[in-house]
């Protein structure tokens, strides 16, 4: 079976359905698939994400002390899924269009695949993108080989500024106009697909790499691009579309760092390429599930309010997919860090931190549930007794998770680095106190 990897690039499951009109090929597509309701991405940048799905592991680049750029950035534990498959007799190719990207992007691609080499191509005009993507399958057919295309286009982002967006006059249709333009991407592929007869003999995975939140999380004011791990980033579409077949709505956990694992696990049945899986790995959703899911916004060693992560702290989220918990460092910023907690499925945008209703003690366990003099009857029914229970045990369950998960991460991390008396960022201090949002 051929494959065909389509990142979702800025489209998140609240833009999925507040901009669907803008995307008909994507949403035709969902309705014939199998979807992931609660898949989560395992970080929150382009070159992270793109790094967790093709290494199905999230502490690839934990080590790294800055943003790098091109190949040598890698602990090297875990096999590039398209170096796998290669191995496996595939074609392989990696085809990325957007009219203006910084160049670490650009450069860090190849470093999260450097075998890639100039099979992994950058355009800055759409028609070329897609001539040479459908060249690639055409050529591999031909030759009767399998392949294997990871075809990415940036237009939905954005930083994007390709030349079909600078006429939109206001900023929403800017913003819309990228996510039409991504959404005909999807469709030329299924349609050159279906012209030469490949649609039905090729697995195609739709996932969001990222979300893009339109700075409304208020970091310094709303001007920095807020990617801190809030459920309007990670929280993403995924599909898996195989000619119609298996079409479903899955309601379990999902991670971008399952991905190279349930692909593997599709294509090669029953097939156990290794190494065995680690801590930070994911797993192959058609026979494992998981609890919890996880994102970071930067490296666990990396260097807050600098370069790229200008203006950010230190943020890892857990959520079981109805409550999120965020805890961010201090950035070494009084009173900055802290934990921040959300209900998802009522609450997408993230917007009223839970722990606002309650006392914590000096251990920042839940001491008392708060009440204002004036409380209205739509308050008292989502917040009864018996609710608050659950929430205090989820709440206790995931900052266990959460502060386990934050060690390890920065642990190991300072295993693999050259500088290992690095302070660490996160210690217990974060986990005791509310996050007041700037």
């Amino acid at each position: 079976m051929n494959l065909v990897v389509i990142p979702l690039e800025g489209v998140s499951q609240m833009l999925l359905w507040q901009y669907r009109e803008a995307m008909p090929a994507i949403w035709r597509l969902a309705n014939q698939s199998t979807s992931f309701r609660r898949f989560y991405s395992a970080s929150t940048s382009a070159f992270q994400s793109f790094c967790d799905f093709v290494h199905g592991d999230s502490s690839e680049l934990d080590h790294n002390l800055s943003y790098p750029s091109g190949p040598g950035c890698l602990l090297g534990r875990a096999g590039n899924l398209f170096g796998i498959l290669e191995e496996q007799g595939y074609a392989v190719m990696g085809s990325q269009h957007g009219e203006t990207c910084p160049e670490y992007v650009r450069g860090n691609c190849f470093g999260a695949w450097p075998e890639a080499g100039g099979r992994f191509r950058w355009h800055g005009e759409y028609d070329a993108f897609y001539a040479e993507s459908l060249a690639f399958v055409k050529r591999a057919a031909a030759a009767g080989q399998p392949f294997a295309l990871y075809y990415c286009d940036r237009a939905g982002t954005v930083a994007d500024n390709c030349l079909e967006k600078r006429d939109s006059r206001l900023f929403h249709q800017r913003f819309e106009k990228g996510f039409s333009l991504l959404d005909r991407s999807v469709e030329r592929m299924l349609a050159g697909l279906a012209e030469l007869g490949l649609l039905g003999a090729t697995l195609i995975v739709l996932y969001g790499p990222y979300g893009m939140d339109p700075w409304k999380h208020g970091v310094f004011a709303g001007r920095t691009h807020a990617i801190e791990p809030y459920a309007d980033v990670c929280w993403t579409p995924l599909l898996f579309y195989c000619d119609g077949r298996d079409i479903q709505t899955i309601e379990g956990l999902a991670s971008s760092i399952d991905l190279k694992a349930t692909i593997l696990g599709i294509l090669f049945p029953g097939r156990d390429f290794g190494p065995a899986p680690g801590r930070f790995s994911g797993v192959n959703l058609l026979t494992s599930g998981r609890n919890i899911a996880f994102t970071q916004n930067l490296f666990a060693l990396e260097q807050e309010n600098a370069g790229p992560a200008l203006g950010l702290v230190k943020s890892y989220a857990a959520t079981d997919g109805d409550l999120r918990l965020i805890v961010n460092s201090d950035g070494g910023i009084a009173g900055e860090g802290g934990m921040e907690f959300y209900y998802d499925v009522r609450d997408p945008g993230n917007t009223r931190n839970l722990l606002d209703f309650f006392e914590l003690d000096k251990n920042g366990d839940m001491a008392s549930f708060g009440r204002s003099d004036v409380v209205h009857v739509h308050f008292t029914q989502s917040f009864k007794p018996h609710l608050v229970r659950d929430m205090v045990s989820a709440y206790n369950g995931m900052r266990d998770t959460l502060k386990q998960l934050a060690k390890a991460k920065e642990g190991e991390a300072l295993r693999h680095s050259a500088n290992q008396s690095r302070r660490l960022l996160f210690h217990d201090s974060q986990f005791n106190l509310k996050r007041r949002r700037r």
